[in-house]
């Protein structure tokens, strides 16, 4: 029975290896999703989720949202949070570290489609994503995802009655999950 699953303490999640090495390990994942079209009250929703069973921790180092329209569009990003809608699971990950001869698939996965939040909203930020242009985040301070949780990524026109189009790529390494021993020092 694996009772770190439902723990809710942040101390029952360390992270286990060195970060650095690990971008040069078998653990180096790129993933992205197929182009999204959004607008006319349908908003587009991407959904980077660590499953609760995975049993490492998701560390984020890169993510690229690009707007491929010559409308604007808001992005807004949520933690931990319910979605709904319909969505698709993206078959776009691939190994980082083309080294590897061979090596685990990844753990994590990224949904991606059109839909909205359901519950749970921790928002994070907003941003606007102007008419055909890209942001790049190279993630200075690893964000991390502990086993059963996600980052949400919600995208709409900012003119309701346009349309849009909008994908996006992320680079991330897996690091197993090491709880904390229980000795006394």
């Amino acid at each position: 029975m694996n009772t770190h699953q439902n723990s809710s303490s942040p101390n029952d999640y360390l992270i286990g290896n060195d970060t650095h090495s690990d971008r040069q390990s078998c653990n180096y994942f790129v993933g992205s999703t197929d182009r999204i079209t959004l607008g006319n009250g349908n908003k587009g929703i991407v959904v980077f989720s660590n499953p609760k069973a995975s049993s490492v921790n998701i560390v984020m180092n890169y993510i690229c949202s690009s707007n491929l329209s010559g409308e604007p569009v808001s992005l807004d990003i949520y933690y931990a949070t319910r979605v709904s809608g319909n969505l698709n699971l993206s078959s776009q990950i691939i190994q980082g570290n083309k080294a590897c001869q061979t090596s685990a698939p990844a753990k994590s996965k990224i949904y991606y489609g059109n839909g909205d939040v359901a519950d749970g909203n921790r928002h994070i930020l907003t941003q606007t994503l102007p008419a055909y242009k890209t942001c790049q985040d190279n993630l200075t301070s690893a964000v991390v995802l502990p086993p059963g949780t996600n980052h949400v990524y919600i995208f709409s026109t900012i003119n309701n009655e346009a349309t849009a189009t909008i994908c996006m790529c992320f680079t991330w390494w897996e690091e197993d999950v090491i709880r904390p021993s229980n000795s006394r020092n």
